[in-house]
């Protein structure tokens, strides 16, 4: 009877510590995959725009500082006046009131020799497409890492949160979570 006991026992206890490295290995495999999704994201938000993206902003940006530049009146800068010591205006103000057009067209060329050099981007309008997919898989792992751990603290086993885990799949009720 103690033998039988015994290897009850010691199946029982091979089970549970099986199930234990099982429920470890599952929480480590989702957590690596929240680490992939991150870092994925990441490299998603720094790749560059598209060419047409960056010439309208670039081109924007200096349309911008020109017509900043242009409510300059040109009899500023005629010094017939004994007392004429020069425009109150910033370089910057000067240069965009008599050289504009040859800022944004330096500006665009600039980009244009970026974008030339093989230099690659996406539109945002894809960027957020992808952005969204990324978001839903990482809180679809982070909800299923959630429910493993409020199963296995159900089931008597210690099963830490990371402290940055998404508040979203920490506080999701029993329901929604796989």
């Amino acid at each position: 009877m103690a033998n039988e006991l015994r290897d009850k026992m010691r199946v029982f206890l091979s089970a549970t510590k099986k199930a234990g490295k099982d429920l470890g290995d599952g929480i480590e495999a989702l957590r690596e995959q929240i680490v992939r999704l991150r870092e994925q994201r990441g490299r998603l938000l720094s790749v560059p725009v598209n060419k047409t993206v960056a010439l309208e902003r670039a081109e924007r940006w200096a349309r911008s500082k020109v017509e900043i530049s242009t409510i300059v009146d040109g009899s500023m800068f005629v010094g017939a006046s004994p007392n004429w010591r020069g425009p109150e205006m910033t370089l910057e103000a000067a240069f965009g009131a008599f050289a504009g057009e040859f800022l944004i067209n330096g500006v665009r060329r600039a980009v244009e020799h970026q974008y030339a050099a093989g230099l690659e981007g996406i539109s945002e309008d894809d960027r957020v497409v992808k952005l969204m997919e990324i978001d839903r898989k990482l809180l679809d792992a982070e909800l299923s890492e959630e429910s493993i751990i409020r199963t296995a603290e159900a089931a008597g086993f210690p099963a830490t949160r990371r402290a940055d885990a998404d508040p979203r799949a920490v506080l999701a009720h029993d329901e929604v979570l796989p």
